[in-house]
């Protein structure tokens, strides 16, 4: 189950009790959860991810399974629960990582820590 925060095409978003059901249904039904973060993650919503304003607790069925990003982090990627961590032996990825866009990223997350610039969101 693949959800948008916010969604990019007229920003509408829905409830968290909305959100914490459809994470009650997949955690349910063994299915992940994934929050697509490329457009609206990285604290344009006033938090690090926009689904930390869902809430969700273990009672939720937990944090997302994997959470996908880009765009506004300068680097493309995702993170995930250890239940969908990714096996090296198993996975084949091309391992050409840009080494400037991982630097800067670091940069600028220590830059809005340091400043405290979610809190100016």
């Amino acid at each position: 189950m693949i959800i948008e925060p916010i969604t990019s095409q007229g920003n509408h978003q829905a409830t968290p009790a909305y959100y914490k059901q459809l994470r009650k249904i997949a955690a349910s039904e063994g299915i992940p959860f994934i929050a697509d973060e490329t457009k609206i993650g990285f604290g344009v919503t006033g938090k690090n991810w926009a689904h930390e304003h869902w809430y969700l607790s273990e009672r939720d069925g937990g944090c997302p399974d994997i959470v996908t990003f880009a765009n506004k982090t300068g680097i493309s990627g995702f993170y995930s629960t250890l239940d969908y961590r990714v096996d090296p032996h198993c996975a084949n990825f091309d391992q050409d990582v840009d080494f400037v866009k991982l630097l800067n990223f670091g940069v600028i997350w220590k830059e809005v820590q340091y400043r405290n610039l979610l809190e100016l969101v």
